[in-house]
């Protein structure tokens, strides 16, 4: 993993994600598949620590090396420059979801369904792309409620085959950063009211979700803890 302080040095204006962020980050986006890291376990993850897979099934090893992998490309992209739109939306994907499903990388051109609400749609791209737009159009002022709302709506819409949390909220996290601003995290402490509340939200029974997050699910972007 490159050194960021080295990166930030040669070039000032780079934006990178704090090791703590980075911390931060990969035990949400293992969450949102049930898997629950340990401090220690998500420190030595991110350091390339591959003894620590062998604690895991095959397949939770697999979304654990997959979201490791987005912190290289994390570390390798001018965040500053990125446009984020549909086919970075798709990007994400593709290294989040990567061998789980036929088609990760694309967007799905079929139905699926939930337990909760049954058979969905397929998604129009053109509804994908206008939840990215209010994305792009956050202010300090109105973040954690447009940011919650889009992946609330983006998550209920399953773009993807599969890996559809993790790539919305790496996505919401992008935009953020981008934008100097606190970021979207989840903590053990408050997922299970957040998954059922986002169950809720998936049934047309409430929208408390958006209030849910925007109150519980950020923290400062200079000081992100979600250790212990």
């Amino acid at each position: 993993m490159k050194n960021l302080q080295s990166v930030t040095a040669v070039n000032p204006e780079r934006i990178t994600v704090p090791y703590s962020l980075k911390h931060c980050f990969i035990k949400s986006l293992c969450l949102f598949e049930g898997i629950s890291l340990t401090d220690i376990q998500a420190e030595r993850i991110l350091n390339k620590d591959n003894s620590q897979m062998r604690a895991f099934s095959e397949d939770d090893a697999l979304i654990i090396r997959n979201a490791a992998d987005s912190f290289d490309f994390l570390d390798s992209a001018d965040i500053a420059g990125l446009n984020v739109d549909l086919c970075f939306y798709i990007k994400l994907n593709a290294i989040l979801a990567r061998e789980q499903a036929l088609f990760t990388g694309n967007l799905r051109n079929g139905f699926c369904s939930i337990p909760c609400i049954g058979e969905i749609p397929v998604p129009a791209g053109q509804s994908i792309q206008r939840e990215i737009d209010r994305l792009n159009g956050i202010s300090p002022e109105n973040y954690k409620t447009v940011v919650s709302a889009c992946f609330c709506n983006l998550a209920r819409m399953q773009p993807f085959w599969d890996g559809n949390k993790r790539s919305t909220f790496f996505l919401c996290n992008i935009i953020l950063i981008k934008n100097h601003l606190d970021l979207l995290a989840l903590t053990e402490d408050v997922y299970a009211d957040f998954e059922k509340y986002l169950t809720e939200f998936y049934t047309g029974k409430s929208n408390r979700i958006i209030d849910f997050m925007a109150d519980n699910c950020f923290v400062k972007n200079d000081n992100a803890q979600c250790f212990g």
